[in-house]
């Protein structure tokens, strides 16, 4: 798993990419960081991103983070 701090405002290209054994990514920003093409790309199969409750529809259509919006789950941080 990892976890991504709620100052961070980007996320670049690749960053998790061929992570095949992540499974869970905690983002905490309220505000989706910029994302980069593939940067979840090729993770585990089951893989979650829990991020906040408050933040799920911003997510799951935010730039990049889109292409994840099966994969995004609200979480009380």
């Amino acid at each position: 798993s990892v976890t991504i701090g709620d100052s961070v405002t980007t996320i670049g290209y690749h960053t998790f990419r061929d992570c095949s054994s992540l499974t869970s990514v905690y983002c905490k920003a309220t505000t989706p960081p910029a994302g980069g093409s593939d940067m979840f790309y090729n993770n585990a199969p089951d893989r979650k991103i829990y991020v906040p409750m408050e933040s799920v529809e911003w997510y799951k259509s935010a730039s990049y983070w889109k292409e994840y919006k099966s994969y995004i789950v609200g979480y009380d941080f």
